[in-house]
């Protein structure tokens, strides 16, 4: 092994230096720049990500792994584009950002990819630790980790599947100055940057795709192992020891459907959407924060692309301070379409009508087909409704539930199931949000909550939990199957217990704008697991003897 010797040249190759001048190399790590094209670390990958749309095609070379070959880079967006993905896998919106009364239309776009390890997975195109970007002039300004992705949107399933593209050429120059730091690595902290980003976490929320794709990925989450045994008396025992809200096994009127505030709506069939369409609607009506962007759904049974392709829609609302420019119109995707206001900050509260209207259009088999037209009241407030549901609706309609507390649900999977890619044998569970009629679909015991849509929640335990397999195998000379299963039902009560409330510190740290440490989360849940474990013991062994 050589030494290393100090740098040095000819004094007179540099005049401008005085001789005797130190020169230091300083030596950094690429971290994988110079790795194979094609992955997440690669410097094309990278090239290609932050410079998301280039002006110009760009020259490369990786004189590590090929210096006999160049490549040509266009940019990511030229990748996707060539690349298209699945049907239902990609989407485009654009999102009316108002700023001091002017509103800006802001074009956003998703790709979802395949599951970690597959084919077609975000890591073959996208650099590591991008899964939103904002751009400017094509490039990346600003982006979002998947991690940042899942603790600021609703979308907790998607976070390393998705890449979101938001676009800020619309917003002059003199506010995209004051959004992003001068080396366009990320967004000035100020109060207008700090919205925008609550609007596009809002925005991406309420995307019926989006939410679609999180949901069945949530389904999938609560299928459960093949064990088949009922889990809902458990889950109600949990649900009296937590005192959670949320609403009993019999109280299927008390869900939240419809109303002043309704949901997207759920999706249409195929077979239920035609070439020439004939049936729309949407909301009576609806409500809307001033200074927020409301989102209003409405359904039509075309099949996609139907609007923009061979109809238009067009919107128009009385509103003194709601003109064209508030106004977004998305896709036509699954009978779906969702109209896009930006209320202003200064709006005048009261209420309003908006009209939404498809004029007359051209029927495949010739013809003329119907002019559409709908009208929902808006009412705009300048905080949100406190209302809740009627309990009294709940109690009369309540055949029998958990008693004190409300409902959660309780599930139990294993790190190879499908629904949990990122589980390992130290993953204790997790708390998922799951409209009842899911929990209905997949669970046969909460079979009555199939007319409830609202969210109930559901411990997902692991089954395979390392601390929790060894108990049970070293006690599996002393109980029998069904004395482990009910030792299992012991341990989940007391581990679901801890799992809500430390789901429940989380969301209190969420609206207060704090992000707990995952880390920090995952070690309090393994020692809320291994306290329950540490007194099972001395359980087991009362059990027994009076058993007996």
């Amino acid at each position: 092994m050589g030494k290393a010797v100090p740098f040095s040249i000819p004094a007179a190759d540099y005049p401008q230096f005085e001789p005797g001048t130190h020169v230091a190399l300083i030596a950094y790590d690429t971290e994988g720049l110079g790795r194979r094209s094609g992955d997440e670390r690669s410097f094309d990958t990278v090239l290609n990500t932050r410079l998301f749309r280039p002006v110009l095609p760009i020259r490369y070379r990786n004189n590590i792994t090929r210096p006999d070959r160049d490549e040509t880079l266009h940019g990511l967006e030229r990748r996707l584009d060539d690349n298209p993905g699945e049907p239902g896998t990609e989407g485009a919106d654009t999102l009316p950002f108002n700023h001091n009364g002017t509103t800006y239309h802001l074009p956003i776009r998703f790709r979802l990819f395949s599951k970690r390890g597959e084919k077609g997975q975000r890591r073959n195109f996208v650099a590591y630790g991008h899964a939103l970007l904002l751009t400017s002039n094509g490039q990346v300004h600003s982006h979002w980790s998947p991690q940042y992705f899942k603790f600021h949107t609703k979308l907790n399933k998607l976070y390393d599947r998705i890449l979101v593209i938001v676009e800020s050429d619309t917003l002059p120059i003199e506010i995209r100055t004051e959004l992003f730091t001068a080396d366009r690595a990320q967004l000035v902290r100020s109060q207008v940057a700090m919205r925008l980003e609550k609007e596009i976490a809002a925005f991406l929320n309420d995307w019926p795709t989006l939410r679609d794709a999180n949901n069945a990925l949530i389904r999938e989450a609560i299928t459960g192992d093949n064990n088949g045994r009922p889990t809902i008396a458990v889950a109600e025992q949990i649900a009296r020891a937590f005192k959670t809200k949320g609403f009993s096994l019999g109280a299927v009127g008390a869900g939240r459907t419809g109303g002043h505030n309704p949901r997207p709506p759920d999706p249409s069939p195929p077979e239920d959407l035609y070439d020439d369409p004939t049936h729309f609607e949407g909301p009576e009506s609806v409500g809307a924060l001033a200074g927020k962007v409301k989102g209003v759904y409405f359904k039509l049974n075309g099949t996609d692309g139907f609007i923009s392709r061979r109809a238009q829609l067009f919107v128009t609302c009385d509103h003194p301070d709601i003109g064209d420019s508030e106004i977004t119109v998305g896709e036509l995707r699954a009978g779906r379409v969702r109209v896009s206001i930006a209320v202003p900050e200064s709006a005048s509260l009261g209420i309003y009508k908006l009209k939404v209207q498809i004029p007359m259009w051209a029927k495949t088999s010739g013809g003329l087909g119907p002019r559409f037209e709908w009208t929902t009241k808006i009412e705009v407030v300048d905080e949100p409704s406190t209302k809740r549901p009627e309990r009294n609706a709940a109690k009369n309609n309540a055949k029998s539930g958990p008693g004190d507390g409300g409902l959660v649900a309780l599930i139990w999977k294993s790190e190879t199931d499908d629904g949990v890619e990122d589980w390992t044998a130290a993953t204790v569970g997790e708390i998922e949000m799951v409209r009842g009629k899911d929990l209905a679909e997949r669970r046969p015991e909460y079979a009555e909550l199939a007319k409830v849509d609202t969210e109930i929640p559901t411990i997902v335990l692991n089954r395979t939990y390392s601390p929790l397999k060894a108990y049970i195998q070293a006690r599996a000379a002393e109980l029998t199957e069904e004395g482990k299963e009910q030792a299992r039902d012991r341990y989940a009560v007391g581990v679901g217990v801890a799992l809500l409330v430390l789901d429940e510190d989380a969301r209190r740290a969420e609206k207060a704008g704090k992000q707990l440490d995952e880390s920090a989360v995952a070690a309090g849940q393994r020692a809320a697991a291994r306290a329950v474990l540490s007194v099972m013991p001395a359980y087991d062994r009362l059990a027994k003897e009076l058993e007996n």
